[in-house]
């Protein structure tokens, strides 16, 4: 009935504004001090490695531009705010995780994006040249959707279900990619096989070991999904993290500026205005090393820098 799904609509529409304004305005406002905000990280704070942070929990504001404007320097005349982040890094992870040869060529110089590259692969009965704009904006951000839902373990019937699309529809577009990329299909399942493991060891490059919860009939698609996603966000995030550390010798002496945040695979900097093109070019630099450094050279890690007065504001700015 019209009224019920306006009526729903609604709903939704008041229970994400409350949120919004109880847990991202009212709830950071109360832990402001001096007019700034000082969270805690924390570095075992999740079930798949990545790093945390509580009061606030800085790493889970949304993209919404309006709430991000909230959090600018303290002096928009003399400062940047500035973002370096890694592009798909927990993609070019599972690449080199899995040393599947497909998805590392993928990622190499010169590439177009990996989705698109993948809309062929993914989409083999479909004429993708004959698709216009908005369909192919529409079945990129679906291939999106599919492969991150893999991340975390999701199966055809969960992400379908996302998606709004037929179970069947998705299971192809996974199996076309499985299909493509082989290695990385037998890598998920050593991962599966070790996680249910009595004997099993996951273990990042730095040395983070998954630590899997009683394995009961209940809890096994569980402990699965987890084990899926420890190893690539954890590399992921351990990789940004020595970045920061290495950064952080420099960023301050040289140039004055200061790592203000870290979100994932992104360090945040309040930048002097006169050094922010010079710093982004060296943590672009610091980044790509410390990747590497961790992985080897089988895929490069490439990385965006964005600047602005705020978190919210922060764009590509022209090349002088």
């Amino acid at each position: 009935h019209p009224k019920v799904a306006e009526f729903i609509d609604t709903l939704l529409d008041v229970r994400g504004t409350t949120k919004m304004i109880g847990t991202y305005n009212e709830g950071i406002r109360k832990r402001m001090h001096d007019e700034r905000v000082y969270p805690t990280y924390k570095v075992h704070g999740t079930n798949t490695g990545r790093m945390s942070s509580a009061d606030p929990n800085i790493q889970n504001i949304p993209r919404d531009k309006r709430l991000r404007k909230v959090f600018t320097v303290r002096d928009t005349e003399r400062y940047d705010f500035l973002e370096v982040d890694y592009s798909q890094a927990e993609l070019r992870t599972m690449a080199i995780l899995a040393d599947d040869p497909y998805l590392i060529s993928l990622f190499q110089p010169g590439m177009p994006d990996f989705f698109d590259s993948l809309l062929p692969v993914t989409f083999p009965h479909h004429n993708i040249e004959a698709w216009d704009a908005q369909e192919r904006k529409d079945n990129r951000a679906k291939l999106k959707s599919v492969i991150y839902g893999l991340s975390y373990g999701r199966k055809a019937p969960a992400i379908a279900r996302e998606l709004g699309i037929a179970t069947r529809e998705a299971a192809s577009i996974i199996d076309n990619y499985f299909t493509a990329a082989p290695d990385f299909y037998h890598w998920r399942q050593d991962v599966e096989l070790q996680a249910l493991s009595s004997n099993g060891t996951l273990e990042t490059v730095f040395g983070r070991r998954f630590q899997a919860e009683v394995i009961t009939g209940r809890s096994k698609t569980n402990v699965v999904n987890s084990a899926l996603a420890f190893l690539p966000q954890s590399t992921a995030s351990d990789i940004c993290v020595t970045a920061a550390m290495e950064i952080h010798k420099w960023i301050g002496p040289d140039y004055g500026a200061n790592i203000i945040g870290s979100i994932h695979d992104a360090i945040l900097v309040e930048s002097p205005k006169e050094h922010t093109r010079e710093i982004a070019a060296r943590m672009q630099d610091e980044m790509a090393t410390a990747a590497r450094l961790a992985l080897g050279g089988a895929v490069p890690f490439d990385t965006d820098a964005e600047w602005g007065t705020s978190w919210g504001t922060t764009g590509k700015p022209e090349q002088e």
